[in-house]
């Protein structure tokens, strides 16, 4: 995965390959509740908004994802390195 590390977030661009086999999009509650689509896919498990919000629709039953993060991106450490980082 590509990561460029900010001093105060992380941005996360996962590719196809990786949008399915880690976010499992389509996957109904497997799913990943983190990615967000924008112009391209994004992961936003490093950014504090908007998690909360993300996590809080999920938990309330108002989105089909309901996975809150994969273990390739929760063990992802970016403090101390900024740029552009792949993972």
């Amino acid at each position: 995965m590509k990561a460029i590390v900010y001093e105060a977030h992380t941005e996360i661009f996962p590719d196809d390959k990786e949008i399915h086999e880690y976010c499992k999009i389509g996957k109904g509650a497997d799913c990943c509740v983190m990615l967000v689509v924008g112009k391209k896919f994004e992961c936003c498990y490093y950014n504090r908004w908007p998690v909360m919000e993300l996590i809080e629709r999920a938990r309330a039953g108002l989105t089909n994802a309901r996975r809150e993060g994969c273990d390739k991106v929760k063990n992802f450490n970016p403090p101390g390195k900024l740029g552009e980082v792949e993972f």
